[in-house]
């Protein structure tokens, strides 16, 4: 054998794996580095929907904070009022409600009066 095949050999048996072992960590590396990158989006998506929750959370803390809310809520909630000022009260009478309102129903909900047999029958075999 030649000097020439012996080095042909040692290209085939050393050359080969050695450089499929670098393409294989190459990528391997490339798919971690993919993942990373994929990470920090979404890391940066989260901080910037985070910003504009605290963003919000100012604009409501600076509108909690105004005279106007203030005042409203300690008239609806504390049933205030300011110095000088009237409060009327109005309450419907059982005149102008509605008629054909049912007892039974609540906050206009109507309530289903039939047999509970009568539900369920009605529930299986009618479409």
């Amino acid at each position: 054998m030649g000097r020439k095949t012996i080095i042909s050999i040692l290209i085939v048996f050393v050359g080969l794996p050695l450089s499929g072992y670098v393409a294989y960590r190459a990528l391997r590396e490339a798919k971690r580095t993919h993942q990373i990158q994929a990470e920090v989006q979404g890391m940066r998506e989260e901080a910037e929907r985070v910003r504009k929750n605290n963003e919000e959370l100012r604009d409501k803390i600076a509108y909690f904070e105004t005279p106007e809310y203030q005042e409203k809520t300690a008239k609806d909630k504390l049933n205030l009022q300011r110095e000088g000022e009237q409060v009327a009260i109005i309450k419907l009478s059982p005149s102008l409600r509605e008629e054909n309102q049912p007892t039974s129903a609540v906050a206009g909900v109507q309530v289903d009066s039939r047999p509970n047999y009568q539900k369920w029958w009605d529930y299986f075999f009618k479409y």
